[in-house]
């Protein structure tokens, strides 16, 4: 219970809207009135802090799920970001056949995460990190390469993290070249 506590303090605790995120609010309001973020001449300022790409998804979200409250839709992706880990755990260790196991496992690396980043704040953070966990499953194949499909989903996903946030960059960078540096035709 200790362990899951930092998923449903996130998400239905009513935290007041810290300064990063109210701005991230914002963005996801203007774009839910029709305005174009883009055009200076309706809209002064934007925040796109860490890129694009976490506000358009928090849009859909606010649209998917008209019901929720600001705060949940801007730590939305903190769910999403469990779901991909229980759900990469279930496809990588199904032959445990032990289901317990496999959420105390999801629950105890998502929690190993929030001590790392001390929270779950509705940051871009959080959605680098929910397609950086499709990535690194995808990527785990060593032979995802052999076909073109394979390379242009692979540079799909990094496109969705670097675009959500630009400093996980680098990170991209090793899991996309892990597979040929395994196979050793890179260097």
């Amino acid at each position: 219970l200790a362990l899951i506590t930092p998923i449903v303090q996130s998400f239905f605790y009513p935290i007041e809207l810290e300064v990063r995120e109210s701005t991230l609010w914002m963005h996801i309001l203007t774009m839910k009135a029709g305005i174009n973020i883009y055009d200076s001449n309706f809209v002064a300022f934007a925040n796109q802090a860490h890129g694009p790409f976490d506000p358009i998804i928090k849009f859909f979200i606010s649209l998917i799920f008209p019901f929720l409250e600001p705060w949940q839709v801007s730590r939305s992706t903190n769910l999403f970001l469990f779901i991909s880990i229980f759900v990469i755990n279930f496809l990588k260790l199904k032959n445990i056949k032990s289901i317990n196991f496999i959420i105390f496992f999801s629950i105890l690396i998502y929690s190993m995460i929030f001590l790392l980043t001390k929270n779950y704040q509705g940051r871009a953070d959080v959605t680098a990190m929910f397609f950086l966990s499709v990535l690194i499953f995808f990527c785990s194949n060593r032979a995802v390469y052999k076909n073109n499909i394979g390379i242009i989903l692979a540079s799909i996903i990094a496109s969705f993290i670097i675009l959500s946030n630009w400093r996980f960059f680098p990170i991209c960078l090793g899991i996309l070249f892990y597979p040929m540096i395994i196979k050793g035709s890179i260097f």
